[in-house]
């Protein structure tokens, strides 16, 4: 990397508990980046995919499964809890 371009780079942003109500907001807040990539962490897949996800990917994740959370964890820059 040269200097400046960690600026240009991607963030892929995991997001914990994502379709919760505080979450959820951070995530469509985060939609407008177009530098951002955002995964949303559930422990059970909705029916069917919210209209406001857009872009937005959901993860399945067995919370109490440490080789689920390195999987979904895998070449995320930020993690929000």
């Amino acid at each position: 990397l040269q200097l400046g371009d960690q600026a240009r780079m991607t963030r892929r942003v995991l997001i914990t508990g994502g379709v919760g109500s505080l979450r959820s907001r951070i995530a469509k807040g985060l939609l407008d980046d177009d530098q951002v990539e955002v995964t949303l962490a559930t422990r059970s897949r909705p029916p069917a995919k919210p209209p406001w996800l857009g872009t937005i990917k959901l993860a399945t994740v067995d919370f109490d499964d440490v080789k689920s959370w390195q999987s979904v964890c895998e070449g995320m820059t930020d993690v929000i809890h």
